[in-house]
């Protein structure tokens, strides 16, 4: 009878083993696809960052062109 008792109670420390290891496994398929948001977020928000230089930069460049044309 002790053996039946011990069984049983193995048997619930790996289902308790198998569920853990089941929403362990899911916390880190979210985590996974949160990293991925934020990576694509920060590819986003660089390629943005790019063209507003560019065009701080082109700005730039005609405030001086108009200094010269208001100099001349």
């Amino acid at each position: 009878m002790a053996t039946n008792n011990f069984s049983a109670r193995r048997e619930q420390i790996l289902s308790m083993f198998n569920q853990a290891t089941s929403e362990l496994n899911g916390l880190n398929d979210d985590i996974d696809k949160t990293i991925e948001a934020n990576t694509n977020e920060i590819a986003s928000r660089q390629a943005q960052n790019k063209e507003l230089e560019a065009l701080r930069a082109n700005n730039n460049k005609t405030v001086k062109f108009f200094t010269k044309l208001l100099k001349a």
